[in-house]
């Protein structure tokens, strides 16, 4: 006999219930339980803390977030995209929380973008829509003046025309040819037009793409045996952001003082912006090979030495002048504080700071130091017939000066920029600040002789005689030095002598350099002192010799 298949499934489904319960008694009346899902907990991590390095940055997001007892799952949201989990850092400020994952999930961005995107990108394909319109205008124009040369300048049997209808010809072809030359410039006008508007759209676009939100989300599991609250904090390093010395250099000569003023020039493009955060620069240079690099043999065959050019880095180069936010010597501000330590220094800027992550350069002032100096005129002669006005000092400072952009000023005046190498403590150092008017160079070419001497080994000589008369127009003394250089021989059979009629020099092979020679003397005031720059050069008969650096 049959039964009814609704009561069939009916009576399965009563059972299976029924089960269902008893399953659930027993456990509850044998102490079981059943796993339930862990929580999960939103926390709000603001940006709290930048640390910027030359070409990267290192980004701390924390905040406070309460904690369920058991597990739970922590999910942070609004975090850049590609992160590093190797380059994550957590700190989970309760010793009895402890997190046994991190996983980081991408959040697919809208493609459709901000109000403020999609309203420029229409703006720039509506305006690269008519920079088309005007080209193809262009093209036509064209066609037609080549239409016309090649009726004009065309070869073979023509119909004949009388005069009259030759002269009508000839005007409706020039009044043609003139129309589509004014369509051609006037097209080219439009284009240069549109062209400006498509870049000026492009800037801002870019920006706007820039400032496009975060678009990973991190989870973390964690246990706790208790429910706290707790701060949390996220490090992470970020691309796109790099900062640079600004330094200005300004020579008070009737004091005799140097203010020395530096700054920071900060470029900020991570995507996320910067809102009230603790801003710090480290000289730390964060590098994916921090090891010792390693060195290969070296051979050395004969060549014949080749000419190599003089290097400008010692002198005033052409005026480049950057932002400032320290202004005139009376300003004022806040320094930053600076974290020394024996292999790098971190300076902290005072106060919290907002960069928006829009590309443009922000300046902060860092501190600023009077320098008692020396003044020294000096004049390297062979080179330029003009004296230097250059500053001296001993960097007393605890800090060391990297190498930066310098700007010169001598008296409140803008003088020329360079670039100035790094100061260490305890450094001497020497500062140019452009020609100085008041001292006159002169050069004098002497009598030169080359001859033959020696009576066993016959030896060519070639004189050198060159005099400098340098004269002082200032109003009280001041200490001059000039600068020159003998050739050195890399050949035995090539000898360089000074004879006993030159000048001696105070300082020889200066700096370390063979050949470089300096004459050292105060001059008082429409003072001239007259220096005999003489050697010889004594060289085996028969053959030449060549000079160079």
């Amino acid at each position: 006999m049959f039964r009814d298949p609704r009561r069939l499934i009916t009576d399965f489904r009563d059972r299976t219930v029924v089960r269902g319960l008893v399953t659930a008694f027993a456990l509850l009346c044998s102490g079981g339980a059943i796993q339930a899902q862990p929580d999960e907990v939103t926390g709000t991590l603001p940006i709290e803390a930048v640390t910027v390095y030359v070409n990267s940055a290192s980004i701390t997001r924390s905040g406070e977030v309460a904690i369920p007892a058991g597990t739970s799952t922590l999910i942070i949201d609004d975090l850049p995209s590609s992160l590093n989990p190797a380059l994550l850092q957590l700190d989970i400020n309760n010793a009895g929380v402890q997190f046994s994952n991190m996983q980081i999930q991408e959040s697919l961005l809208s493609s459709a973008g901000s109000g403020r995107e999609n309203e420029l990108r229409e703006q720039l394909q509506a305006r690269r829509d008519d920079r088309q319109v005007i080209v193809d205008r262009i093209a036509t124009a064209e066609s037609e003046l080549r239409l016309l040369e090649n009726l004009t300048g065309g070869t073979g049997s023509t119909p004949s025309i009388s005069g009259d209808e030759l002269a009508t010809l000839i005007t409706v072809m020039s009044e043609n040819s003139a129309q589509a030359r004014e369509r051609i410039r006037s097209a080219n006008i439009e284009l240069r037009t549109l062209d400006q508007q498509i870049a000026a759209l492009q800037f801002q676009l870019d920006q706007v793409a820039s400032n496009r939100p975060a678009s990973s989300q991190l989870r973390i599991s964690l246990q706790s045996n208790n429910a706290v609250s707790t701060e949390v904090s996220l490090t992470y390093p970020q691309g796109g952001v790099s900062w640079s010395w600004l330094y200005e250099a300004r020579l008070d000569t009737a004091s005799r003082n140097l203010r020395l003023f530096r700054q920071v020039a900060i470029t900020q493009g991570t995507g996320e912006n910067w809102d009230d955060v603790s801003l710090t620069l480290s000289t730390a240079t964060p590098s994916s090979n921090p090891t010792t690099p390693e060195l290969q043999p070296l051979f050395v065959d004969n060549q014949r030495r080749r000419p190599v050019a003089r290097s400008r880095s010692d002198s005033v180069e052409e005026v480049v002048v950057t932002g400032s936010l320290i202004g005139g010597a009376g300003m004022t501000f806040a320094p930053a504080t600076p974290v020394d330590t024996r292999y790098q220094v971190d300076y902290v800027i005072p106060g919290r700071v907002s960069l928006a992550a829009d590309r443009q350069q922000q300046i902060f002032p860092v501190d600023r130091r009077d320098i008692e100096v020396d003044l020294v005129s000096r004049a390297v002669p062979s080179r330029v017939a003009q004296a230097y006005l250059e500053a001296r000092f001993d960097y007393s400072g605890e800090t060391p000066v990297q190498n930066a952009r310098l700007q010169l000023y001598r008296d409140g005046a803008l003088v020329g920029s360079t670039r100035v190498a790094e100061m260490l403590p305890g450094q001497s150092v020497r500062l140019a600040f452009g020609v100085d008017q008041r001292i006159e160079v002169v050069r004098f070419d002497e009598q030169q002789e080359s001859g033959t001497t020696g009576l066993l080994r016959r030896a060519d000589v070639r004189e050198e005689r060159i005099r400098y008369e340098i004269t002082s127009r200032h109003p009280e003394p001041v200490q001059v030095e000039v600068l020159d250089q003998v050739p050195v021989t890399r050949n035995e059979d090539i000898s360089v002598q000074i004879p006993r009629q030159a000048t001696t020099a105070d300082e020889t092979d200066v700096g370390g350099q063979s050949g470089l020679m300096l004459w050292q003397f105060e001059l008082a005031p429409q003072e001239t002192e007259s220096i005999r720059h003489y050697y010889d050069i004594r060289y085996p008969q028969d053959s030449d010799i060549y000079i160079s650096p």
